[in-house]
């Protein structure tokens, strides 16, 4: 296996994962590729569930706005996103 920096989850964890799961996580490098239309579909979403009521305006600003700075961050600063997916 890797060490335990190269995994999304970590810590309390006492055992491997299973080898299907490692195989699974390894797949970021390439999944980070896909974070635009990502932030655009969640972006979507956010606006969709406040014209039905399930977000408040001012949740979906906040969503609106943590989506942006997730997207400022991976934009201006490409070793964020590439450390995320080592």
């Amino acid at each position: 296996m890797t060490p335990a920096g190269d995994k999304l989850w970590g810590g309390r964890f006492e055992a491997e994962a299973d080898r299907a799961f490692y195989e699974f996580q390894r797949s970021f490098a390439f999944d980070a590729r896909l974070l635009p239309y990502e932030l655009a579909v969640d972006r979507a979403w956010a606006r969709e569930l406040n014209r039905i009521g399930i977000l408040t305006g001012e949740e979906t600003s906040q969503l609106l706005g943590a989506l942006d700075a997730i997207e400022a961050r991976a934009t201006n600063d490409p070793a964020w996103l590439a450390a995320s997916a080592a």
